[in-house]
């Protein structure tokens, strides 16, 4: 299945299932402090694989990827457009 989301629609997304699991911030907003607590991170990561209809792998989970909604957002635009441009070929 393709899934076409522009940045902005992420950003938002994202926000979205960051407030599914108890996180209420900003697109700018440091997310890595809230992220902390295992449990909290899993059910963000699932909110995420969910909503996306991705899979993320091990090494997607550096801190520089979490530091902020929009820097998470570049990521996942990536593998969105990884999976539609393999869904297409």
């Amino acid at each position: 299945m393709i899934i076409i989301m522009n940045h902005q629609n992420i950003e938002n997304a994202i926000v979205d299932c960051l407030s599914n699991v108890g996180i209420e911030v900003g697109k700018e907003d440091d997310i890595q402090e809230y992220l902390q607590d295992s449990l909290v991170f899993v059910s963000f990561i699932v909110e995420l694989e969910e909503t996306f209809q991705i899979e993320f792998d091990d090494e997607f989970f550096e801190d520089e990827y979490f530091a902020s909604v929009s820097s998470l957002a570049v990521i996942i635009e990536q593998f969105l457009n990884v999976q539609n441009s393999q869904s297409v070929g």
